[in-house]
């Protein structure tokens, strides 16, 4: 009887022992896997900001493409008055 018990208990030790080296290993993938998880928010993060100052930029560059739109339209304006006052002139 004392036999048979000592068998089930080296048998539940090395189960023990497996079971531990398998979660031992689990919890190592896991680790790697929320780094790895860290590393792609930081990744997205900064994506995020870069692409965010693009926007700023594209803004800022359409507000300046306007105005210059709008410049250019008024020197059109002006330089065809030129044109119809130099004509009655001459």
């Amino acid at each position: 009887m004392c036999y048979r018990l000592s068998v089930i208990g080296y048998l539940l030790s090395v189960l023990g022992y497996v079971l531990s080296v398998i979660c031992y290993r689990l919890s190592v993938i896991c680790f790697g896997l929320c780094v790895i998880g860290y590393l792609l928010w930081v990744v997205g993060y900064l994506l995020c900001v870069i692409g965010y100052r693009l926007w700023v930029v594209g803004y800022l560059l359409s507000v300046v493409g306007y105005r210059l739109s709008v410049l250019g339209y008024v020197l059109s304006v002006v330089g065809y008055l030129l044109s119809v006052v130099g004509f009655i002139i001459i």
